[in-house]
């Protein structure tokens, strides 16, 4: 004698959910525009420059007696008016406020737009990845996947 036992599952929600996800993993520009936003304005273009560096774990070296001459003197670059003369790296705040993001569906790059800002980067380290950086771009990606799942 056989039974036969028959199991129905309403896997609607299921479905559901993986068409989300299917569909959300097909672009992330939303949290990589998140991240990179929070990390060009935040961290790298406010939190780096206030630490004069610290923050990307190579604080930057002081000032050359020339450029302190050339900032006394207002020559060259420093002939413009300044932000602050105090700091390191910011005169006119033309690097700090400098960083644009691009975004793709699975990229994002940071630059700076100013042009003497790749020889800043070879003497004053303002890019690094460490843990702060990667909790930032994890929140962002987190908030994300949770967002289509929900959907």
């Amino acid at each position: 004698m056989a039974i036969l036992v028959s199991v129905k599952v309403d896997d609607k929600e299921v479905r559901k959910m993986f068409a989300n996800i299917k569909s959300g993993v097909s672009s992330f520009k939303e949290p990589l525009t998140g991240a990179s936003d929070e990390l060009s304005q935040k961290f790298f273009g406010d939190k780096v420059f206030q630490t004069s560096g610290a923050a990307v774990g190579n604080r930057w070296a002081p000032l050359a007696a020339s450029t302190l001459q050339a900032r006394a003197r207002r020559t060259g670059h420093y002939k413009n008016a300044p932000m602050t003369t105090s700091k390191i790296l910011i005169w006119t705040g033309a690097l700090k406020s400098g960083f644009k993001n691009t975004v793709t569906a699975f990229k994002a790059v940071i630059t700076n737009k100013v042009k003497y800002f790749k020889f800043t980067e070879q003497k004053r380290a303002v890019f690094g990845v460490n843990a702060e950086v990667i909790s930032i771009i994890t929140k962002h990606f987190e908030k994300y996947l949770k967002k289509i799942i929900k959907k």
